[in-house]
């Protein structure tokens, strides 16, 4: 005995597109089926094609009819529509199978010419549309909440709260094509489930770029159960949020924040963040650091690397006032370079090595007032920003004598990450 669902049978399988014959008596609108009202089958509807034990799911995308008679005859006799010569005929795409109670997707199965089609049931139409999100039903604490109808069939569409908003969920659509009422509904009906307790023991933060949801009422919340935060990159009057500096000295938020290369800047942030925590860590400041990277560079093969830490101090140097200052810059740019020798050199004195630097030569190169200098500066209140700046330079000044980093790869970093902070020095 057939199911008074049975619609018909396979005729056709061409790749993925299936042609059905639908039976002469299954031509109503709908049909009452275990005590339901059932739509028929009909374009953008989903039918079910029976293969074994697997139940095929197709979308009807086309549906037309065929004269047999007419077309065995003369086009001179009209014989169209004559009793017993039409056939209703449906294209199906096929979409997925469901066995197991477990729809999936993708074309794994293909029909075959005599099986059978049937409209399917509210529970094949719940398992094509949440697939596993439904949780398990013997679960009573698996609350369910529900989004609309389906267009086609007019069954509810549920999902399981523990299901739904465990995992990752996307909203996809052309613009107008209801996104933003789709997650306003959403978010309405789950927060006004009562039985669902769950606000001791959850948040929800939504980033609201176009301000759609940044209003009291809000998914149907009263106003104590809301904070609304207002953002403003334009003015210093908005509301801001407070971060930790340690999610905020993060390598992969700087590296977003400065736009920084994959291959060659991303890991120099690395780098910097690690040594600046362990400079932290052991209490060490700039006269632990510049000093120590101003007698280096001097003694260097290039001198491209000692004109940069030339530069880093000049750009500290704005707005200094110390007494001797001044003395201390004429003597940096009286440094110079001795093509022949290969080595930097002032008046009658060359310089060899960085000991001789520390000691013989700490007066006439300068090091003895950087290293005062330095101490004076780890005294001072520096910005955050100014401060990520000059250690940025310097470790790019430390990656360029051990030959880490080349210059021109992250001198533009640098440039960027000057551009986005302000010179906060007090």
């Amino acid at each position: 005995m057939s199911s008074p669902l049975q619609i018909g049978n396979v005729v056709e399988v061409r790749g993925t597109r299936i042609k059905v014959q639908v039976e002469k008596d299954m031509n109503q609108s709908t049909l009452i089926y275990k005590g339901d009202i059932i739509n028929n089958i009909s374009v953008n509807g989903f039918i079910i094609i029976k293969k074994g034990f697997i139940d095929l799911v197709g979308k009807i995308e086309a549906e037309y009819i065929e004269d047999l008679l007419n077309k065995k005859r003369e086009q001179l006799v009209d014989d169209r529509f004559s009793k017993g010569s039409i056939l209703r005929l449906l294209e199906v795409q096929i979409v997925g199978f469901i066995e197991n109670d477990t729809f999936n997707s993708g074309i794994k199965h293909l029909p075959m010419i005599g099986n059978l089609a049937f409209i399917p049931t509210k529970k094949q139409i719940e398992n094509v549309y949440l697939n596993n999100g439904r949780g398990n039903p013997e679960d009573h604490t698996n609350l369910q909440f529900s989004i609309g109808k389906s267009l086609s069939e007019n069954i509810d569409i549920t999902f399981s709260i523990n299901g739904f908003f465990a995992s990752h969920i996307g909203i996809f659509g052309n613009t107008g094509s209801g996104k933003s009422n789709t997650l306003a509904k959403v978010y309405n009906e789950l927060f006004n489930i009562d039985s669902f307790k769950f606000k001791n023991k959850s948040s929800f933060h939504l980033i609201d770029f176009n301000g759609e949801y940044s209003h009291e009422g809000v998914f149907g919340l009263k106003n104590s159960d809301l904070n609304i935060i207002k953002l403003d990159t334009k003015a210093d009057t908005g509301n801001k949020i407070n971060i930790l500096s340690s999610d905020f000295y993060n390598s992969e938020i700087l590296s977003i924040l400065f736009s920084a290369k994959e291959q060659t800047q991303k890991p120099f942030i690395k780098r910097l963040l690690k040594s600046n925590k362990r400079a932290a860590e052991k209490g060490w400041g700039f006269k632990n650091w510049l000093p120590f990277l101003y007698s280096k560079s001097l003694v260097h093969s290039s001198k491209e690397v000692f004109e940069y830490i030339k530069e880093i101090i000049e750009y500290i140097s704005v707005n200094e006032m110390r007494s001797g200052h001044e003395d201390f810059l004429n003597t940096m740019r009286e440094l110079q370079w001795h093509s022949n020798q290969g080595k930097f050199f002032i008046g009658n004195y060359y310089f060899d090595t960085s000991e001789q630097i520390h000691t013989v030569y700490r007066d006439v190169s300068g090091y003895s007032y950087l290293y005062e200098w330095c101490s004076e500066l780890d005294d001072k209140e520096i910005g955050w920003c100014e401060k990520f700046i000059i250690n940025a330079k310097l470790y790019l000044v430390y990656d360029m004598l051990n030959k880490y980093a080349q210059f021109d790869h992250i001198n533009p970093l640098i440039h960027r990450i000057e551009s986005k902070c302000d010179r906060q020095v007090e």
